[in-house]
């Protein structure tokens, strides 16, 4: 033996395992070093595949609102002007009905449609005792995959009623009118001045959590539609009484949840950094939760700041 070192029969050298040294083993260190290790980037690999799945369950969501601005663009070539953001006065042929509906025939939901207006001239009011078929049923092109809840009909309150994560773009409130879509709108291209490049038809807007707001087919909203088929850039709660717990300011464009009690009073969605909007040329535009007073001038179809 020399030193730590024993030589075999064949002149090969081998560690002496009594002198402290193991010939090809691994230490406890370097194998907990090793699991750390993988476990980062596992771990940074569930983080790009997380990130890769939103990045194309935005670009669906900015898909479906591209196929709505179109299909509105058909509407108003056929009918000389948009849809009504709802129908709201009484008498009307479909009384409640949102601006979603009446897009059915645009959308590859013709048979639906004519269901529609069987079930209107049966029963104005569409969700009464026997609501409409269409009042429950979803369409899912109105359904943003990165949150999902408007794939399905939801019950709300005793209602069964269908979702949409879309809102017609009123304007700046419900009380102005300085939009394209509000109640009883009749809104055509020659009276968008700023231009349809430049306006702002429909937005992003997850329905609530109790799923009371946000109804594809009809639904009163907190005031003549607001909330249901149709919201303002800067909305006011003027149903002090409904919504109690919100403060009385107007709605913002910024980041929220569905934990966020009134977030059904402003533009939002489930993508981090801003929301998916269509404009009245049927283009669609991801905006900036940043771009708050740029929105609020695109809302309007003259720039109408007056009043401000």
């Amino acid at each position: 033996m020399v030193g730590g070192m024993s030589m075999s029969r064949d002149g090969r050298e081998c560690w002496n395992v009594r002198a402290g040294r193991i010939a090809r083993g691994i230490t406890l260190v370097e194998t907990l070093v090793v699991i750390g290790i993988i476990g980062v980037l596992s771990g940074l690999a569930l983080v790009a595949v997380q990130r890769t799945r939103e990045s194309a369950r935005r670009m669906q969501c900015g898909s479906n609102l591209h196929q709505l601005g179109l299909a509105l663009q058909t509407h108003h070539t056929e009918r000389n002007r948009f849809p009504a953001g709802i129908e709201w006065k009484r008498g009307r042929s479909m009384w409640i009905s949102s601006w979603a509906v009446k897009l059915y025939p645009y959308i590859e939901y013709e048979d639906l449609f004519e269901q529609v207006k069987r079930d209107y001239r049966r029963l104005p009011l569409p969700f009464g005792s026997v609501p409409h078929v269409g009042f429950s049923h979803p369409i899912p092109l109105f359904s943003c995959p990165s949150d999902g809840r408007a794939d399905r009909a939801r019950v709300a309150r005793g209602y069964y009623a269908a979702l949409t994560n879309y809102q017609g773009v009123q304007g700046i409130d419900v009380k102005r009118h300085d939009g394209v879509l509000f109640a009883d709108s009749a809104i055509r291209v020659q009276d968008i001045r700023d231009g349809t490049s430049h306006t702002v038809i429909v937005g992003e807007r997850p329905p609530s959590i109790d799923f009371w707001l946000g109804w594809l087919y009809a639904g009163f909203g907190f005031d003549r539609g607001t909330g249901d088929a149709v919201l303002g850039v800067q909305e006011i709660n003027n149903r002090w009484d409904y919504l109690a717990q919100c403060p009385r300011r107007r709605g913002r464009f910024a980041g929220s949840s569905l934990d966020e009690p009134c977030h059904m009073l402003e533009f939002w969605s489930m993508h981090p950094g801003g929301a998916w909007f269509a404009f009245a040329d049927g283009s669609v535009k991801f905006i900036s939760y940043g771009a708050q007073s740029s929105l609020r001038r695109a809302a309007t179809r003259n720039g109408g700041l007056r009043g401000a």
